[in-house]
This record gives C-alpha cells, structure tokens and sequence, in this order.
C-alpha cells in the first residue's frame, strides 16, 4: 500500500507553491498522520511527504471510510488547518488523469 502511495505522489509536483498534501491513516479509527500544516517551507517536497508515508504504522481492524471522510472534512479540508481557499483539492496528472486504478495498474506492470 506504501508503495502505492508514494506512486500517486511521484505523478504531482509538491511544493510550497505547488501541491500540498495531507495524509489520514484508517481502519476501525481514522487518524490524521499530517495535515497540509504538517510540512512547509523547504521540508514541503515528494521526498518528506514519501518518508512520512513509510512512518505509518500498519492498522488493524474494518476500514470505516465514512469516519475517515469526516474527519477530512473536520480537521483537514478547512482554512484553519492549513487548507488553501482558492486552490483545486484534485489535480489532473501533467500525463494523464490521475485515477488510483490507472496509477496502480501502471505501478504494478
């Protein structure tokens, strides 16, 4: 799944004037791992979001994606935590358009 991750980071270029990301972990509790706070400056770049990626402990338990949506929408998606008014929250890949199945297809090739 790591890999996984770090595949759809590698297809947008992050940075401080350019996609922030924030990464929620979820099984039976969701749980922000970082929000768009969580890297600025010079540390906001594919590589630091990648290492934080391979921090993640692994959950156990059902996936209750309805708990991870609202807390997104709680404690991410909102201008106090980090969140840019103004700026798409989805991006279209520079070589196509970014769906996890394709990214996953192409990964695993």
């Amino acid at each position: 799944m790591k890999q996984f991750l770090k595949a759809i980071v590698n297809e947008f270029e992050v940075g401080p004037n350019a996609t922030h990301i924030a990464v929620i972990a979820y099984s039976s509790t969701p749980k922000v791992i970082f929000g768009f706070k969580g890297l600025s400056g010079n540390q906001l770049n594919a590589t630091a979001v990648k290492m934080k990626l391979d921090d993640i402990p692994h959950s156990r338990g059902l996936t209750f994606i309805d708990k991870a949506l609202k807390l997104a929408y709680t404690q991410v998606f909102n201008e106090q935590k980090g969140m840019r008014k103004d700026v798409p929250k989805v991006k279209r890949s520079n070589s196509y358009c970014l769906y996890p199945a394709t990214v996953y297809t192409q990964f695993n090739a």
